[in-house]
């Protein structure tokens, strides 16, 4: 008899999780991806570079690595900000980050994705690496991520969510993308499908 098993995705059991695993987060990503993480973040950060000095937001950034990723392809140059709603995750995030001197340029905010307290139309860059399908309401993450997009055709007004096993991909979750209003929807797969992203524009007024 076939078993059928919901993922539990409610905040308080994500955050407590998350919480738990914060201390070894960062050693169990690099051995379970065999290091191939940091260059999805590269390729990542090339196929969807930073223009100009508008600032950038990673939504569930965790320890930070792609917040930091997008401050050294910037040059330094571009405010960064990094939202999770783990408070444990934040710290070493923090603290990488001033090991890397980059702590005058990344700040980090805990706040869910959700309902992210930020106004509208800020931000060049939304991104998220993984964290999209610990997103209770996926629709909703997305559409906040969206929101805090600017429009200017001046910045780069893209929206990157990478995502991996239990959760729509290609045609599935570029529809999503489109049904909140974002244009120009593709994909790009790393490691033969292992890790894909997304890319979307969101469209001047």
């Amino acid at each position: 008899m076939a078993t059928t098993v919901l993922l539990d995705k409610r905040e308080v059991r994500i955050r407590r999780m998350f919480g738990h695993i914060a201390p070894t987060y960062d050693l169990l990503n690099h051995l379970l991806s065999l290091n191939v993480d940091r260059y999805w973040r590269w390729r990542t950060t090339r196929l969807v570079p930073p223009v100009g000095t508008a600032p950038i937001l990673d939504m569930c950034t965790g320890t930070g690595d792609l917040a930091l990723a997008y401050d050294r392809a910037a040059g330094g140059a571009v405010p960064i900000v990094g939202a999770d709603f783990c408070h444990e995750m934040l710290e070493p995030a923090a603290a990488k980050t001033k090991r890397a001197r980059a702590d005058g340029r990344i700040s980090y905010i805990e706040a869910d994705a959700q309902r992210l307290p930020l106004p509208n139309d800020v931000f060049q860059i939304t991104t998220v690496a993984f964290g999209l399908r610990n997103v209770t309401d996926t629709a909703r993450g997305i559409a906040e991520m969206v929101r805090v997009i600017s429009r200017s055709s001046e910045q780069a007004y893209r929206y990157l969510p990478e995502s991996v096993l239990e959760f729509p991909d290609g045609e599935a979750l570029a529809q999503r993308l489109r049904e909140q209003g974002l244009v120009d929807v593709c994909w790009y797969p790393f490691t033969f499908g292992i890790a894909t992203l997304y890319v979307g524009r969101k469209p001047q007024a």
